[in-house]
């Protein structure tokens, strides 16, 4: 049983989580409904841990980055609007987001 578990029996973590990627043949409106369904799951975790953590003076955020499609967490301090931490931190997601613009330069096809 992991620590999480044990300390907030109600909370569940998935096993495995996979990246967010589009395929290049999906319509934008079925893009939408993805990305409306992610938010929505997205919110409802947020909303859970809420509950579970409501005697401290925190915000959870979880938000989508466009470019990289990558979740974004973020701890804001209740009190302040401050943001305590973000995971992915901005350079990672900076970092990953030059090396998805250099990557037609070193490889012609994805696998």
């Amino acid at each position: 049983m992991d620590p999480i578990t044990k300390i907030f029996p109600s909370f569940s973590i998935p096993e495995k989580v996979s990246p967010v990627q589009a395929k290049p043949s999906q319509t934008s409106q079925e893009q939408k409904k993805k990305d409306s369904d992610l938010q929505a799951t997205m919110d409802q975790v947020s909303s859970r841990i809420h509950e579970t953590l409501g005697m401290i003076d925190f915000k959870l955020n979880f938000s989508v980055d466009p470019d990289t499609q990558t979740i974004i967490a973020r701890v804001i301090n209740g009190q302040t609007g401050k943001i305590i931490r973000e995971i992915p931190p901005p350079e990672l997601l900076a970092l990953a987001k030059s090396m998805k613009e250099l990557e037609g330069l070193f490889v012609d096809d994805k696998i």
